[in-house]
């Protein structure tokens, strides 16, 4: 078994019309549920009382004994859509009857009023069609799907427009399969306008790996996840529905459904970038209603890009205007791509440049914030002893002794038998700030350390005889 569950695009809001299409679809589910199972219900009993009274026909009036029509279903079932019974047989107004009872209750089903077909193709029609579903397995295989992929979208074309591409999505791939068959029956699902979302995905977020799950049990269980671009694994996917739709036998999936949804969104997305739409129209109002953080479009554009795991890129980007603004929200991106692309010692420059700042600016809540997030992702090694030690003092002010002494006795360990290491150390005991072992670290300074150390460490010992 091997299911999607997830990709690696990032979001910038929550996609809220994505969220209101998938609960209209549930709610719309349950509400319909009672009905659905009485009309199948009735379908059934009608059904059955054709069947019966065209078997009983067949037994009396054409000889045939129950046995050779069990052994030949397909000639009975083949005489049941096609039953050409003598007008004056004793069977033929009953037969008819039924036949015409059966055939009413099924253009009375809800399925009939809700979908489209090419005998029921009004405009209400179209809209209910899209938030019907023939049973949970059906719901949950669309929605998931939608969940999957619909949020990208949305972020991409933005809210409105994308809850109008998901209509007309709906509304094109069902026009489609109307014209591409001559049954009546009619389609529900979402599955149209979803592959209309899948259509744009693969042009608009191409690179985009989408997760898979695997689960294969032959003798003992065997699970785990892989990913594949979105431009390898959806055209796959089309072809299949192609493929599909080409040997259908009755399966009672709406392949041209999918197949027409899934070229109406490759057109869009082509349309779209081709006539530099989006490029004008549609992203710089995203951009605007998007940028809560105070973001520059090049900081954007960093961010972006750090989301994307391009960090040699990302932290290029976002250090041009960081030493400019020293923008709160772009420091860690900033940060974090810098170790990444294998810049640490860069990285330790910004953030003593940083912390240095905000002390500047006498604000502890922005180093205690700096301190969580790069203490979070045990970065603290990248930190010079300096920035370390600026820390610390600021904890000492606020009443973090805890932080403080951790940060103090990091500086000590980590800068053993060095100027900064012995100063640190005196600062410790002029200022009465007791850390773990500190009597160790003094006698191992004064044995260890050079002329210079051992002058330092010199007046703690002074002081404590």
């Amino acid at each position: 078994m091997i299911i999607p569950i997830g990709n690696s695009g990032n979001l910038k809001r929550v996609p809220y019309i994505m969220i209101i299409i998938i609960l209209i679809n549930v709610i719309s589910f349950y509400i319909v549920r009672e009905k659905v199972n009485e009309d199948n219900e009735r379908i059934a009993a009608a059904y059955y009382e054709y069947t019966d009274a065209m078997l009983t026909y067949l037994m009396d009036e054409e000889g045939y004994s129950f046995s050779e029509l069990n052994s030949n279903p397909q000639y009975f079932i083949d005489r049941l859509e096609n039953p050409d019974i003598d007008s004056t047989s004793y069977y033929f107004e009953s037969i008819n009857n039924k036949l015409q009872y059966y055939e009413n209750t099924q253009s009375m089903h809800i399925f009939s009023k809700l979908g489209v077909s090419r005998t029921n193709k009004g405009f209400i029609n179209f809209m209910t069609s899209m938030f019907t579903h023939a049973d949970f397995f059906h719901l949950i295989g669309n929605l998931w799907f939608l969940l999957l992929l619909g949020a990208n979208v949305e972020d991409t074309y933005g809210r409105i427009n994308f809850l109008v591409f998901y209509l007309l999505s709906g509304i094109v791939s069902s026009a489609i399969f109307i014209l591409s068959t001559t049954d009546t029956m009619p389609l529900i699902g979402a599955s149209g306008a979803i592959s209309g979302v899948m259509g744009v995905f693969m042009v608009r977020h191409f690179k985009t790996k989408i997760k898979f799950l695997y689960f294969f049990a032959p003798f003992k269980p065997l699970f785990g996840t892989f990913r594949i671009a979105a431009g390898v694994v959806l055209p796959v996917w089309f072809l299949q529905q192609i493929f599909n739709a080409m040997g259908d036998g009755g399966s009672g999936v709406a392949f041209m459904a999918h197949i027409g949804g899934f070229i109406f969104g490759l057109i869009t997305a082509i349309a779209m970038n081709f006539l530099k739409i989006e490029e004008k129209y549609i992203a710089p109002k995203i951009e605007e209603a998007t940028n809560l953080m105070g973001y520059s479009l090049d900081e954007q554009e960093g961010i972006d890009l750090y989301y994307k795991k391009d960090y040699i890129n990302a932290s290029s980007k976002l250090e041009q205007h960081f030493l400019e603004r020293y923008n709160d929200n772009t420091f860690f991106p900033l940060f974090h791509s810098l170790i990444e692309a294998d810049k640490s010692s860069r990285a330790a420059v910004i953030a003593d440049l940083y912390v240095r700042k905000c002390m500047d600016d006498s604000d502890s809540s922005r180093i205690l914030n700096l301190f969580r997030d790069i203490n979070e992702h045990e970065y603290l090694d990248v930190l010079n002893a300096s920035t370390l030690f600026n820390i610390a003092e600021c904890f000492m002010r606020i009443s973090l002794y805890d932080d403080a002494r951790m940060l103090f006795g990091k500086i000590v360990e980590t800068e053993k038998y060095t100027i900064i290491g012995a100063k640190t150390l005196l600062y410790l005991y002029k200022n009465d700030i007791d850390i773990q072992e500190f009597d160790r670290y003094v006698d191992e300074y004064l044995n260890s350390g050079d002329a210079d150390v051992q002058i330092i460490v010199s007046e703690i010992k002074k002081e404590i005889k």
